[in-house]
């Protein structure tokens, strides 16, 4: 029998590592091949070339394989905003203009050549934008152009963390906090508003750092009340005194599971794995 669709790829791409899984299965995916690299920096043009060049590399092993790729970036070379609604109805291009104007103003010129996604915008709410290096859009683009390998979707890495987390988000909102080495990504979704979207480059690896950042973000939360619960991520341990705080409710989101994955090869495959 002819099989007609295709396998997935998930890559995720750091500015330390390129990891990928490869899932077979419609209805029971299950990884049946993985591989982690890691990513010398060394003379890198831009801070994503070198792992746009080891994607280049593993892609060659691809060429013959019927395969959906979807690459979800590290929040190192993404950067966010929150859109206000358009004061009447628009289109979808003039949305993408107000997401482009708000880059603008907080970048400057340099925003001018950046790609930029809008999420769904819903009636008369904020809305979340990213945007990426136009140039790395095209470097991934170009990854995958020979052969049958189809890149479906590039996401980036707060998005996709937050459609898999989504349902475990209560009503009231709440707080999600992605760290990665050298960065973290703090947004916070108030009722059914995005208040505030951004990276944060240093300082808050260590989870005993993260009760100070949300006290100094929660004053600029410009929100009737601001939710307590705070999800978080991350690849380094969670101290367990988070669990006796009373201001603040941390919720630590574990790798996301797949079959075929062991409990022990989770973590470098988390990034990847949160587009499954």
């Amino acid at each position: 029998m002819l099989r007609l669709w295709r396998d997935r790829l998930l890559v995720s791409l750091a500015p330390d590592a390129v990891s990928w899984l490869r899932l077979t299965g419609m209805f029971r995916p299950r990884v049946i091949a993985k591989r982690t690299v890691a990513i010398t920096r060394e003379n890198a043009q831009e801070p994503w070339s070198g792992a746009v060049d080891v994607l280049q590399q593993e892609a060659e092993q691809w060429r013959r394989d019927r395969l959906a790729v979807t690459v979800v970036l590290s929040n190192h070379f993404v950067r966010y905003v929150v859109v206000p609604p358009l004061d009447r109805p628009g289109s979808r291009d003039e949305a993408i203009a107000l997401a482009r104007f708000h880059f603008a103003k907080i970048h400057g010129e340099r925003a001018a050549g950046w790609h930029v996604r809008l999420a769904t915008p819903a009636a008369a709410h904020t809305t979340p934008a990213s945007a990426i290096d136009g140039a790395l859009l095209e470097a991934l683009k170009t990854c995958f152009q020979q052969g049958k390998p189809r890149l479906v979707s590039v996401q980036p890495y707060t998005m996709s963390a937050f459609n898999f987390w989504r349902r475990r988000i209560e009503n009231e909102g709440a707080w999600l906090l992605l760290v990665e080495p050298g960065t973290a990504c703090l947004a916070l979704l108030a009722g059914s508003e995005w208040v505030a979207i951004q990276n944060i480059r240093s300082g808050y690896a260590r989870s005993e750092t993260w009760p100070a950042l949300l006290d100094r973000e929660k004053h600029r939360a410009m929100v009737p009340q601001v939710p307590k619960t705070v999800f978080t991520r991350s690849a380094l341990p969670v101290s367990s005194a988070l669990g006796a705080r009373k201001d603040w409710h941390f919720v630590v989101l574990d790798a996301p599971e797949l079959a075929g994955l062991g409990s022990d090869e989770l973590e470098p495959y988390a990034m990847a794995a949160h587009a499954a």
